[in-house]
């Protein structure tokens, strides 16, 4: 990683140069100069101001591991293993330990966990249902019946909703609002093969990525109105900013992830990551990292896009979640069967 003093030193650099060209070009051509400049710059220099990244361990899963969710007290990890139709918990506190397995329905695909962190609701593509999990001692509690294949949650910061994306048993697919409260479901059409869904602070819309129609479906939850926005070609990543600003969408039949804003939905900036972005994860910073499941790796970039570093970290990475404190990310390895344990520094 750069030194502070080299960072100075191409900044200086850089923008004697631009002084240079806006002073001798014409007037009415220099606004559009300048904010060209700037964006060279910000897609250049920053990428030395962001964490280097170090693989420190691969802990073995279970069987095709998916989803991840670490508890917001950052001391369990818990990992989806679809094809071995498991739930698996792994203490951080202890690195040499290993992982626990428990069986929380078929095909368990994603994962959410409620912001006290005593439930874990486990998403079971093979057979319509949320499983609700205690977290204190791994039991199945509760389920929730949706239909069609549930493949994508996410939970709302008061933990009063919880959204799923649901292929449905039909072309189109849905989004299945489920009160937490009630467990009462209310299901609302989406496109083509929903594979991810996002919600923000304010929890009133939640976000859905149709990677069968290479859409964003955005529902209104004050009247579950809907509209779809066309976005980057199969879409199967999705994050939204802290703020409800930002909608980060990767492009898994390609290498881009794409920031649009989330009110107007249209599309702001693209960057290059690595070969089939999948999942996305927000650092505390906000920051934005992909596991690039066709080019075996991460990447991880500013909130603006600008810059870009990368690691390679084993065969297929699915998903990435970081800890509460940012300083480390993990990533599941599908083809591996692992949990590659990522440092930034």
């Amino acid at each position: 990683m750069c030194k502070s003093g080299e960072i100075a030193g191409r900044r200086a650099a850089f923008w004697g140069v631009a002084r240079s060209v806006i002073r001798h070009s014409p007037f009415d051509t220099r606004q559009f100069i300048v904010f060209s400049l700037i964006l060279v710059a910000a897609s250049q220099l920053p990428a030395a101001l962001l964490p280097r990244l170090e693989m420190v361990a691969a802990i073995k899963s279970g069987k095709g591991p998916y989803g991840l969710q670490v508890s917001p007290d950052g001391r369990r990890l818990f990992v989806a293993n679809f094809a071995s139709d498991e739930v698996g918990v792994l203490n951080l506190a202890n690195p040499k330990s290993r992982m626990e397995m428990f069986y929380a329905g078929p095909e368990p695909v994603d994962l959410a966990i409620s912001p006290a962190g005593d439930t874990l609701f486990v998403a079971n593509a093979g057979s319509g249902l949320i499983t609700v999990v205690s977290t204190k001692d791994l039991r199945m509690a509760d389920h929730i019946k949706v239909g069609g294949r549930p493949v994508a949650l996410a939970i709302t910061p008061r933990g009063d909703r919880l959204f799923v994306a649901n292929w449905g048993r039909s072309r189109v697919g849905q989004v299945d609002i489920v009160d937490l409260q009630t467990r009462e479901v209310r299901s609302v059409k989406v496109g083509i093969r929903p594979v991810a869904v996002a919600s923000g602070q304010n929890s009133d819309m939640v976000y859905v990525a149709n990677g069968g129609s290479n859409s964003i479906t955005r529902v209104e939850l004050q009247d579950y109105q809907t509209r779809e926005f066309p976005c980057l070609e199969n879409p199967d990543g999705l994050a939204l900013s802290q703020d409800g600003r930002w909608l980060y969408v990767a492009g898994a039949n390609g290498t881009e992830l794409a920031l649009m804003d989330a009110m107007a939905m249209k599309e702001a900036r693209r960057a290059v990551v690595g070969a089939g972005p999948f999942g996305i994860a927000l650092h505390p910073s906000g920051r934005v990292m992909t596991a690039n499941k066709g080019g075996n790796s991460i990447s991880i970039l500013e909130s603006d896009l600008s810059g870009v570093a990368h690691l390679t970290v084993g065969k297929s990475p699915n998903d990435v979640v970081f800890a509460p404190d940012g300083k480390t990310a993990y990533v599941s390895l599908e083809k591996d069967n692992k949990i590659a344990v990522v440092k930034l520094q």
